[in-house]
């Protein structure tokens, strides 16, 4: 119907911006694209487009042991899921997006590190290793993070190491031939962390960084540190990814309430501009968090929320109201009702359109 119902949707009021990338990620399970069947779920059936990937050389995974030697072997995992994915996507677009795995204090390998964090010299060799060995298996990165989680690692890479890092990976890719990778910065344990990007602009970096990207933890929601980070990056044009959304899985926690926790955690950085984003452990099924992480999560890609209000209000933030939220791709709309409440019921709610009609069909789960 037009008009009318409890809650309106404005399918010609758009908010925030196009959704174009969604990332698998595979730091925390290197061969979780290890069978043609799993790629052809992700990178097929859920359209899937890009891989986000480690640089090693932590503890965990000592792959770089000195400058211009990599074990091969702490790659191939990752290697074959990654030619998985990009045969599965069978000439689509399809990014490889590198970023630095996390090992707390022991991230980084001793030759490439003093008491004052990351030597710049000796961590550009280390990424322009792992460059050339992604090369001569005929992979090629389109995206770099250098950084990650900076709150829990050793690396100290300030806004000024990390101008420094990207300036020699830059002459460098230039000098050997190798694709020079877009950066995404700064990736810490959430946003407006020590002023880091009020630092790289004040001090005329910006172009240093390519994407901004965060982790957005659903227990925290720093809407409001987020708006002061990306009051930098808009003014430079920077995209914004949600490069760590979290959804937790916590037994002693109730899963509904986790899984409303993650959706409205995602909304938030949908609403202020994010395009692209990959979930930390995205699941697909086996479970309620699977099941609702894919149906959160594949709608998405390609399509932009557009305006709905409804009973509760469409500023509401808190849990327990009524959360509902509705996204455009083309003339298909997806709507997300969350009603995660022992006594709040809502009987013969309807939904309708300030203009248009909708015809076809309509389906519900």
């Amino acid at each position: 119907e037009t008009a009318g119902g409890d809650a309106i949707i404005n399918p010609n009021s758009y908010i925030g911006k196009k959704i174009e990338y969604f990332f698998f990620d595979i730091k925390g399970n290197a061969s979780g694209v290890n069978t043609s069947a799993k790629a052809t779920d992700y990178y097929v059936t859920d359209d899937i487009n890009g891989i986000r990937i480690s640089i090693y050389g932590d503890d965990a995974h000592p792959a770089h042991p000195a400058a211009g030697t990599v074990v091969a072997s702490e790659y191939t995992e990752m290697i074959n899921s990654i030619k998985n994915a990009r045969t599965a996507r069978s000439g689509k677009d399809f990014y490889v997006f590198a970023s630095k795995k996390l090992d707390g204090q022991n991230s980084f390998p001793a030759w490439t590190k003093d008491a004052n964090g990351v030597i710049v010299t000796e961590y550009v060799k280390l990424l322009i290793d792992f460059f050339q060995h992604m090369k001569s298996n005929d992979i090629t990165v389109d995206y770099l993070a250098i950084q990650n989680e900076e709150a829990y690692n050793e690396g100290n890479i300030t806004p000024a190491k990390h101008k420094a890092i990207v300036d020699s990976v830059r002459a460098f890719t230039t000098r050997l031939g190798v694709k020079m990778p877009l950066i995404v910065g700064y990736e810490d344990y959430g946003p407006n962390k020590n002023n880091w990007m009020k630092n790289l602009s004040d001090n005329g970096w910006m172009d240093r960084m390519d994407i901004y990207g965060t982790h957005y933890y659903p227990n925290l929601r720093p809407m409001s540190n987020l708006l002061t980070d990306l009051s930098y990056a808009n003014a430079a044009n920077k995209p914004f990814w949600s490069t760590e959304p979290h959804w937790d899985n916590k037994a002693d926690v109730d899963d509904w309430q986790e899984a409303e926790q993650g959706m409205c955690a995602l909304w938030d950085q949908v609403e202020v501009g994010m395009t692209g984003f990959m979930w930390w452990a995205y699941a697909r099924s086996g479970n309620l968090r699977g099941n609702l992480m894919r149906a959160i999560s594949v709608p998405l890609k390609d399509a932009q929320m557009i305006d709905m209000n409804d009973i509760d209000g469409k500023g509401t933030t808190t849990y327990g109201k009524l959360q509902t939220r509705a996204f455009r791709e083309g003339n298909k709309i997806t709507v997300y009702a969350i009603n995660n409440h022992t006594t709040n019921a809502y009987s013969n709610y309807g939904f309708g359109l300030t203009t248009g009609i909708i015809v076809g069909n309509v389906t519900a789960t």
